[in-house]
């Protein structure tokens, strides 16, 4: 984000009074290998936007979590959703909240407004290995000790959950060192809770207002217990800049991988994706690019939204998206969830296939309903949505729908951010 906010601000305001509310696009939380939006957004248009957005979307309602099933215990009993919610305490600006609901009957167990500065806060999230608590990711404008108004930084919340579901109080985790203005794409814990990948890409060179001379990708291992950080950054290439998408781990705590898209130019953040990368975090060196690329774009049909490794590290579960016919956005969206082994031998199991007729005002968000948000300890069980929401049984290739929260404006197909 740029460094000199009044100007942000002057420029913000001149937008937003031009700004139409038949033509406001709907306000989405950030999404595995998508860019959240880089400038603050536009409180007219904000305000605007949450006069038909605060109502909750919800998905057909849930099935019975099976309770007698060998390994149903792997199955997470709690989900995270995020929503924005009007706050009258704020002149009815869109705040964060967090929605926790009981994966068995989907109802909702408590609620949790996310306070930063920002409206609506941006957010990351990623599900402790004990089901009782979550980290969240955020930007905080002016946090205490900075004395500065402007300056903001990205922290880290940790929310503790009861054993019936109820949230506790947020607890602010120390300051750790990811990069000012970073757009972080994803954060993971890992399998036992003590480290903490995150994924972003940060500018450099930022100086009077002038926008950034360079971009990195950037990998970070924070370790939660001792505080000690690692970083692997990748540096631009023939003008293009890269961008490492939500981090999952394979192999204990060793192994991390992630989405790998490429940038046209560091003016036009138009992405092209290159596939999926697997980082060894125990091997020398600090250049991400050297990371090794397990599943190029070739291995799928269609665009990967999303992907996520299996904790043993033998297949990635991946998100796409194609439109038959194909271009014109006025054909039918398929979105899959399929499951692609790493070794690149072997066939790919498509676990679940959904089509919706696209529109002018629906392809984007049709295409980028496919996503693999989370996977439970164990790998069996993924938190996914392909088109409706809900979670699948890897083994069985089995869905079962869940109601969730989401920002989006009714009338467009809902996009759900969350985890478990």
């Amino acid at each position: 984000m740029p460094a000199i906010e009044d100007l942000l601000r002057d420029e913000l305001k001149r937008a937003a009074d031009t700004v139409q509310p038949g033509q406001l696009r709907p306000l989405r939380m950030p999404v595995p290998g998508r860019r959240w939006r880089r400038l603050l957004l536009p409180v007219a248009a904000a305000a605007a936007i949450i006069a038909v957005a605060v109502a909750t979307v919800l998905v057909a309602g849930p099935k019975p979590a099976p309770t007698d099933a060998a390994g149903s215990a792997a199955i997470p009993p709690y989900y995270i959703t995020f929503t924005f919610a009007a706050d009258r305490q704020f002149h009815n600006l869109p705040v964060t909240e967090a929605v926790i609901r009981d994966t068995a009957t989907g109802k909702i167990t408590g609620t949790v407004k996310i306070m930063t500065g920002f409206f609506p806060a941006p957010v990351t999230v990623a599900a402790a290995p004990d089901d009782r608590s979550f980290v969240i990711g955020t930007i905080e404008l002016a946090p205490k000790g900075t004395g500065a108004p402007s300056y903001q930084q990205y922290r880290f919340l940790r929310l503790p959950i009861s054993a019936a579901g109820k949230p506790g109080h947020l607890i602010e985790l120390p300051a750790y060192p990811v990069p000012q203005y970073s757009y972080v794409t994803g954060i993971a814990l890992s399998p036992d809770g003590t480290l903490l990948a995150v994924s972003s890409t940060y500018g450099v060179g930022q100086r009077n207002g002038h926008p950034a001379t360079a971009e990195f990708g950037a990998v970070q291992v924070i370790n939660l217990v001792t505080g000690a950080v690692r970083t692997w950054t990748a540096a631009m290439q023939q003008g293009h800049y890269f961008e490492p998408g939500q981090p999952s781990w394979a192999d204990g705590n060793r192994m991390i991988a992630f989405t790998w898209q490429r940038a046209k130019s560091l003016t036009n953040d138009a992405m092209t994706m290159e596939g999926v990368r697997l980082l060894d975090t125990e091997a020398p060196g600090d250049n991400l690019a050297d990371a090794r690329m397990i599943m190029p774009k070739q291995a799928v049909s269609g665009t990967i939204e999303g992907a996520l490794i299996t904790p043993d590290g033998s297949d990635v579960l991946v998100a796409t998206s194609h439109e038959v016919p194909p271009g014109g956005g006025r054909g039918t969206i398929f979105v899959q969830i399929s499951e692609v082994p790493t070794t690149g031998r072997g066939p790919i199991r498509v676990l679940r296939t959904e089509t919706a007729r696209a529109t002018a005002n629906t392809q984007a968000t049709i295409s980028n309903s496919g996503q693999v948000l989370s996977l439970a300890p164990g790998g069996r069980y993924a938190l996914v949505q392909c088109i409706q929401f809900g979670w699948l049984d890897l083994d069985l290739g089995r869905f079962t729908s869940l109601p969730a929260s989401s920002p989006t404006m009714p009338g467009q197909i809902a996009i759900i951010y969350g985890a478990w």
